[in-house]
């Protein structure tokens, strides 16, 4: 699980644990959400037959 405190990210000790931290924080933040899809259970339903 991610941290919920953005200065968790920036930690000294937690950035040595977890170098990807800096990195995650960023992505994060310039992140978009997908936008919905109405029949997922459709689209479920194919990505599970086919994967």
């Amino acid at each position: 699980m991610p941290p919920t405190r953005e200065s968790v990210y920036f930690d000294k000790e937690a950035v040595e644990q977890y170098r990807w931290y800096p990195q995650q924080v960023e992505a994060l933040k310039t992140g978009k959400p997908r936008p919905r899809i109405e029949n997922w259970a459709e689209v479920e339903s194919i990505l599970g037959d086919f994967l």
